[in-house]
């Protein structure tokens, strides 16, 4: 194991609660949604779970290690995520605040819909964007690129993620906010770039680039 093992009931975990994993997963991989799964569980650096689950090949019949590798992806959202959330902890950022209070373009952008003989129309937002929003990707930004992006609003979405990293965080910004809002902010999850706005949030609390910031508080 990679970590020391504790038993749960010393740990604050219930074993009863612990082993609803282990029927999760057996229906999941039933029903074809996963092949399988490795779990961890840890407090205070020690074990309190560790299992693997299905198959790592299911063509094969080859058993799902606890060692597999997984290819992951947009793993330095949470990154970014937890960045905003010591801020949080601290009375720097609050959860309610709005986005324009750091960004003052935020305020300004539009709601895109589509008209009747599909044109983008323009609407102005029902409430602001708050810094929730950005954790719960309900800000209305979204990616461009994707194979269903027949939208005339998601058509204005750059494809990929080049906005992100191009340029400065405040050149990002800037093309961002001209862009409109896929929908009305805290209404709808749109996955896109509300968590790469959020990195920008941190930036501006902290008066630090972000990877500074996560390398010195996360």
């Amino acid at each position: 194991a990679p970590l020391p093992e504790a038993n749960p009931d010393d740990a604050g975990f219930s074993k009863q609660g612990l082993a609803r994993l282990d029927s999760f997963f057996a229906r999941e991989i039933a029903a074809k949604r996963v092949p399988g799964a490795v779990v961890a569980v840890a407090r205070d650096g020690k074990l309190v779970h560790y299992k693997a689950y299905g198959m790592l090949d299911p063509d094969k019949g080859t058993p799902m290690p606890v060692d597999a590798i997984f290819a992951l992806a947009s793993m330095t959202k949470p990154m970014a995520a937890g960045a905003g959330l010591t801020l949080m902890e601290k009375g720097q950022l609050p959860l309610q605040a709005k986005l324009s209070d750091y960004y003052p373009g935020f305020a300004d952008m539009k709601v895109g819909a589509t008209g009747a003989d599909g044109s983008l129309k323009l609407e102005p937002q029902a409430s602001p964007i708050f810094i929730h929003d950005l954790y719960r990707h309900t800000s209305g930004l979204m990616y461009g690129g994707r194979p269903d992006s027949s939208s005339p609003v998601a058509r204005q979405y750059p494809d990929g993620v080049a906005p992100a990293v191009e340029g400065d965080t405040d050149a990002f910004i800037d093309r961002i906010t001209k862009l409109p809002l896929a929908h009305q902010p805290s209404t709808e999850f749109e996955y896109g770039f509300s968590i790469d706005v959020l990195g920008a949030v941190v930036e501006k609390v902290s008066e630090q680039r972000l990877g500074d910031y996560l390398a010195a508080n996360v």
